[in-house]
């Protein structure tokens, strides 16, 4: 073989290898390209699976929205209702509270008239109504000038509490002893004029306005007193009779057939309470008077 023949081989072989690496750059390319297609692919069915999640959710959330919102309206309703009831409730105790007054006040009325049919009674009866409707009207006149003074001192001594108030002893200070024997005096100068009978109308209001401005004065610094529970457990109870029915309680009942605070006579078999002054009164009045005073009502004894 000639050289040119050689040359000739080899410059067609150069190319038979060119063509043949040109092919596999071309079969490269096309697989490259089939990777990328084929990327798209799976990239567009993740996408549309997404969208169909998403699509999914929204579906599930309108789903439960719908489900919600009888629940709600529901709900709306039922308060409605609680309030309407609550409501009608208010009204109906409004109205039951009404009538409940209304019928207190019907059994006030009655028992005031059947107390003054009862006073009326008693004044025809007992010899000694006058004595004790003046009484009667000089302890009014006393209780309002305690309640005053109680007011005046809570006003103006809110911070005025001593420790032994709720102590075992109750100590009076020097002007509550002069307060004491200031209304002893002037009870006992009521109950026992020095002059005729006509002299029972000369206490006017002068002299009560004059006694209670000093008393006023005399306890501005003193704390309202009682008297303890267990001094009162210790009073001495007994149960009233008849002096018909009962000698023992004959010279009780001579005294006094009548309670010193109410005015209505004893009753048989009511449950009293004899003072060491031997003043007897009702039980239950006693006891509320004793929850301000420590004195007698009468006599203004010290308990």
């Amino acid at each position: 073989m000639s050289n040119q023949q050689q040359q000739q081989h080899n410059f067609h072989h150069q190319q038979q290898l060119q063509q043949h690496q040109q092919q596999h750059r071309l079969l490269d390319h096309q697989a490259l390209h089939t990777q990328q297609v084929q990327q798209l692919q799976l990239e567009n069915i993740l996408l549309h699976q997404q969208i169909a999640e998403m699509e999914n959710q929204a579906n599930l959330r309108n789903l439960q929205m719908r489900q919600q919102y009888p629940q709600h309206q529901l709900q709306q309703q039922q308060q409605q209702q609680q309030q309407q009831n609550s409501l009608h409730h208010h009204h109906h105790h409004h109205q039951f509270y009404h009538q409940q007054q209304q019928q207190q006040q019907q059994q006030q009325q009655q028992q005031q008239q059947q107390q003054q049919q009862q006073q009326q009674q008693h004044n025809l009866i007992n010899p000694l109504h006058h004595q004790q409707q003046h009484l009667q009207h000089i302890n009014q006149q006393q209780n309002q000038q305690q309640q005053l003074i109680q007011l005046h001192l809570q006003l103006h001594h809110q911070h005025v509490v001593h420790h032994h108030h709720y102590h075992h002893h109750i100590h009076h200070p020097p002007l509550q002893q002069q307060i004491l024997q200031q209304q002893h005096q002037l009870l006992l100068n009521t109950l026992h004029p020095s002059g005729n009978d006509d002299d029972d109308d000369d206490l006017n209001d002068d002299h009560i306005g004059t006694t209670y401005e000093s008393l006023l004065e005399l306890d501005r610094n003193n704390v309202p007193r009682g008297v303890p529970q267990r001094e009162l457990d210790k009073l001495k109870r007994i149960v009233f009779k008849s002096p018909s029915l009962s000698a023992s309680t004959s010279s009780l009942s001579e005294k006094s057939d009548s309670c010193g605070i109410c005015f209505e006579q004893f009753k048989e078999g009511e449950v009293l309470i004899s003072l060491p002054c031997s003043h007897l009164y009702c039980e239950k009045d006693i006891i509320k008077w004793f929850q301000t005073n420590n004195t007698c009502p009468l006599c203004r004894r010290t308990i």
